[in-house]
Formats: structure tokens, C-alpha cells, sequence
């Protein structure tokens, strides 16, 4: 009897042991699955340091077993249809194209800054035309991307100096269709980013004004990583890890200039020297910095609010997303 016993105590023992351990391979399996099999990312070949991140195999590093697929895109069109769809689920907004999202009602977060936006945006005219202020743009046909930062800040430039855009022929277009144009001949000039500014400074352009001259006067403009919220949810790990691959870059970048410079220069298809003046046309913030007030602690969902109320004034969007709801689509849990 007492080895009857004795066996039973032995075979539940046992039987609670196995359990433990198919327990726990489970929920290996759980934190297996806490990855997506692909994410999509909707960006542009432009100086951002994500260009690192690429080059340098740190994305392919941080997700193993997770396809990461980069998407180059044209505009802010492409990138609100794709998450609308769910066919994107990651993409560089500008912080305009951003608040034109919420208006359309898209389910969004925004959880990472890539840049602050200061030279890399310009509004590049003729040399042969004269035009030295924005009352020479009366009449001349200027081209952006609409419901961009470009756009956005077009429309700052123009109201600082007692404008509107009925003032000027503004011709819409994809960054590069507008590039085609300036080198046809069929633009005055352009507010656009790189490395479109540099093909039209090298084909006869010159900067009138740029976005950082036009931050120093309340029109600053950023471009952000915006999620879709489903996606943010159910994989939030893959959004911290993004992060964390993005802050690596941003650090590799101040500690080793010249490295990085290099790294770009092949990314980018330029020179280290040219990639060196690209980089140093905006400012890029480490996941830290980027907590503070002034960032996504508070400072972004005040200007998304207050880009709202622009876009809904000039008609770019019939009416803006409440604004606590638009205070709500910023987050700062993802940065580490």
C-alpha cells in the first residue's frame, strides 16, 4: 500500500513537472508570436537617418524572424490610403499630413520623431527669374506636395508676407514628378525636401526661404512615425524595437559624424560630403529628448491641434479631429 502511494505522489509529481514545461514552451510560443511575420513602411530616400538603420543591417538585426519592408513613397496620399487599408504599418508622416489623417478619421498613433524639420525643406526659385521676396511670386507658378510640411509651410511664407496661395499658380504633384517639371522648364520654383532641392539648386535654383527660417516665426514643422493603432496594439514590442533601432542611429550619428556621413553617402547615392550637408539640414532627437514637453511629452498634439485649425481656415480639410482626440493619438510609451 505505502508503495502504492508512494507511486502516485511520484506519478503527480511528474505529471505537474510536464505540465510546468509545456507551460512554458507555450508561452515561448506566445512570445514568438508577439512579432508580426512582415511590417510595411512607408518612407522616402531622403536624409533620414533610418538610412543607417538600412544600410547598416540594424533593422534586420532587431527583427530576425520579421520581414521589414521598406516602401518608398511619393507623397501623403499614398501613405493616408495605406493605413486606411492596413496595407502600411508604418509610415513617415510630416506633421500636416498627420493632422489631415485624423480629420479623415484614420486610427493613428504617432510614437517617434524622425526629424524637426529645418533646411531640409525649401522653397527653391529661379536664379533667372529675380525673385528676391514673396511679392516677386505673384503670378509664377510654384509647386508642392499637397497636405505636406512643403505645403504647409508655402502657406506660412505666404501669410507672413500678406499672401494667400490665390496670389500664386501653385501646381500640385509627387515630389519627383515635380523635379521632372522644374527640369522641363514648367516651374518658377518650388517648395519641396531633399534630395529634390539639391537636383534644382544644381540646375540653375536658389533658396528664397526655408523651413527653419519659417519655425523661428511659429510656422515649425516636423516628420513623424505614426502607427496604425491596431497595429500598435496588438505589437507594441515591434514599435520598441523600431525605436530602439532609430535611437542607435541617432546616437551613431553624433558620436561617429564622419561614419555616418559615409554610411548616408551610400544610402543616398551622393558624396560623404554632400550626405554630410543633407544630415545637417535638420535637427534628429534621441529617444530621451524626445519625451520632454517640448516633443511628444506635449509639444507635438499642441501643434497637430493648431495645424488642424490652419488646414480646416484654407480649406485643405472640411473639419479638424476633436482635439482631445487628436492629444490622444500622441504617445511617448514606445520610446524605451
Amino acid at each position: 500500500m505505502r508503495m502504492d502511494r508512494l507511486l502516485c505522489v511520484r506519478r503527480l509529481l511528474f505529471s505537474i513537472l510536464a505540465v510546468c514545461v509545456m507551460s512554458a514552451f507555450a508561452w515561448h510560443d506566445v512570445r514568438a508570436q508577439a512579432m508580426p511575420a512582415e511590417i510595411n513602411v512607408l518612407i522616402y530616400r531622403q536624409a533620414d537617418l533610418y538610412g543607417i538603420g538600412i544600410e547598416k543591417g540594424w533593422f534586420d538585426e532587431a527583427f530576425p524572424n520579421t520581414k521589414v519592408n521598406f516602401i518608398y513613397g511619393s507623397g501623403a496620399p499614398q501613405g493616408l490610403a495605406g493605413l486606411a487599408s492596413g496595407s502600411l504599418d508604418i509610415v513617415l508622416f510630416g506633421s500636416t499630413a498627420t493632422s489631415v489623417g485624423l480629420a479623415q478619421g484614420i486610427d493613428l498613433k504617432v510614437f517617434y520623431i524622425f526629424d524637426v524639420i529645418d533646411k531640409a525643406e525649401q522653397l527653391v526659385v529661379r536664379s533667372s527669374d529675380n525673385i528676391k521676396s514673396a511679392q516677386d511670386l505673384r503670378g509664377k507658378k510654384i509647386g508642392t506636395i499637397a497636405a505636406s510640411t512643403a505645403e504647409y509651410a508655402l502657406i506660412g511664407y505666404l501669410q507672413l508676407n500678406g499672401m494667400t496661395e490665390q496670389d500664386i499658380n501653385v501646381i500640385y504633384g509627387a515630389d519627383k514628378d515635380l523635379d521632372a517639371a522644374w527640369a522641363r522648364g514648367d516651374l518658377d520654383g518650388a517648395y519641396t525636401w531633399q534630395p529634390f532641392i539639391k537636383d534644382m539648386k544644381d540646375s540653375g535654383g536658389e533658396t528664397l526661404v526655408t523651413s527653419g527660417e519659417l519655425s523661428e516665426k511659429g510656422w515649425g514643422v516636423t516628420n513623424l512615425g505614426v502607427a496604425r493603432s491596431a497595429f500598435a496594439q496588438q505589437y507594441p514590442d515591434a514599435l520598441k524595437k523600431f525605436v530602439g533601432v532609430m535611437d542607435r542611429a541617432v546616437k551613431y550619428f553624433r558620436d561617429s559624424p564622419a561614419d555616418a556621413y559615409a554610411v548616408m553617402a551610400k544610402y543616398m547615392n551622393v558624396t560623404p560630403a554632400e550626405a554630410e550637408n543633407l544630415l545637417h539640414d535638420a535637427k534628429y532627437l534621441t529617444a530621451d529628448e524626445q519625451k520632454s514637453h517640448q516633443y511628444l511629452g506635449g509639444g507635438v498634439a499642441d501643434g497637430l491641434v493648431n495645424t488642424s485649425k490652419i488646414w480646416v481656415k484654407i480649406g485643405r480639410i472640411k473639419k479638424a479631429a476633436p482635439d482631445d482626440q487628436i492629444k490622444a493619438s500622441v504617445t511617448a510609451d514606445f520610446l524605451n
